[in-house]
C-alpha cells in the first residue's frame, strides 16, 4: 500500500507544483487574467465532448486577483451575435491543487486547479442520477 501511495504522490506532485511561487512574484499561481481556450466533458471517465470553441467563446475571460476576488466574463453566441455575461467571484486556495470558488455570491464549490506556465486548467466533477460527470476548461494567460 505504501508503494502505491508513493507512486501516486510522485505522479501527482509535478502537476500540483508545476508553477512555483517564484514564477508569479510570490503570488498564488492562479492570480492573473486568463482567456478560455478549450473545454472537455467526461461521462463515467470517458470523453463525451471536446467542444470546438467559437471565436466568440474564446473571448471568455476570467480574472483572479491577489485579494481573493475576481471576475468572470462568459461570451457566447445568441441569435447570431456574440454576447456575454459578467460575474464577480471570490476564491481561496484550500491546498493540494484544490480551490474554493464562489461565483456571483453563490455557495463555494471546489475545483481542481493546475497551473503550468501560462496554462490554467480548472476541473470539476459531479454526479447526476448515479452517473459521474466531469469537465475541464483550459485557459491561457494574457498577463
Amino acid at each position: 500500500m505504501k508503494k502505491v501511495m508513493y507512486v501516486l504522490m510522485v505522479a501527482v506532485i509535478p502537476f500540483v507544483a508545476c508553477s512555483s511561487d517564484d514564477d508569479n512574484g510570490g503570488q498564488d499561481p492562479i492570480v492573473g487574467k486568463w482567456l478560455l481556450s478549450a473545454s472537455v466533458e467526461y461521462k463515467d471517465g470517458e470523453q463525451i465532448q471536446n467542444e470546438q470553441l467559437s471565436e466568440c467563446e474564446k473571448e471568455s475571460l476570467i480574472e483572479y486577483r491577489v485579494d481573493g476576488g475576481g471576475s468572470s466574463s462568459r461570451s457566447y453566441i445568441e441569435d447570431g451575435e456574440c454576447v456575454g455575461d459578467g460575474y464577480g467571484l471570490t476564491w481561496r486556495n484550500i491546498g493540494n491543487g484544490i480551490y474554493a470558488i464562489s461565483v456571483n455570491k453563490q455557495a463555494e464549490e471546489e475545483y481542481s486547479v493546475v497551473v503550468h506556465g501560462k496554462t490554467l486548467m480548472i476541473s470539476q466533477s459531479y454526479e447526476d442520477a448515479g452517473i459521474e460527470y466531469s469537465y475541464t476548461e483550459t485557459f491561457k494567460s494574457i498577463d
